[in-house]
């Protein structure tokens, strides 16, 4: 593995004005998926910020492993897979399984279903659904779970080295573009 840049800021305006990353408002960490760089502020927490710290340890893996299978295949092999396993499991690792918070999401959406017009619905398993925080976490984190636990842990792993092995075939999945930022 190659050396890995940790760049921790002492406060979280710090870490938005420094000019590393482009950071958007609410990204509380980020990874670069074109070097082993990532950059996480101290909140002053201590279980945020080992949940932050790893869940962005969790995409350098991702990103690292991802280029070490794709080999000169791709440029961008994390564009390959839905945008909701790569957070998911980025959760799913940083949380140790799920949350709270992901149970009770899951919870209201299946007994307290939105309108149809809402887009904070339960949508199919392979859908990617909308993209924001409750469908790209933390259902991701759910899916992931529901993956290890169905059918056996590891499968996550094994998912994500099968997508990298069959790059340039004609069975590699697609995906939207996306970044891994929490």
């Amino acid at each position: 593995l190659p050396d890995l840049s940790y760049l921790l800021f002492s406060s979280y305006r710090e870490f938005q004005q420094a000019n590393v990353f482009f950071i958007q408002e609410g990204v509380q960490g980020i990874t670069s998926t074109q070097e082993p760089t990532m950059a996480i502020p101290y909140w002053g927490e201590r279980e945020t910020f080992r949940h932050i710290s790893h869940h962005e340890l969790t995409h350098q893996f991702q990103v690292q492993k991802m280029n070490a299978l794709a080999g000169d295949r791709s440029d961008a092999p994390e564009m390959l897979l839905p945008l909701w396993f790569i957070e998911g499991m980025a959760e799913y690792y940083s949380l140790r399984g799920v949350d709270a918070e992901a149970r009770a999401l899951l919870r209201d959406l299946w007994f307290n279903p939105p309108e149809e017009e809402s887009k904070k619905q339960l949508e199919d398993f392979f859908d990617p659904g909308p993209m924001d925080f409750q469908h790209v976490y933390k259902l991701g984190q759910l899916k992931n779970a529901f993956l290890e636990e169905r059918f056996g842990r590891g499968t996550i792993q094994r998912v994500l080295e099968d997508a990298m092995k069959k790059l340039g075939t004609d069975e590699a999945p697609r995906s939207e573009e996306h970044t891994s930022e929490l």
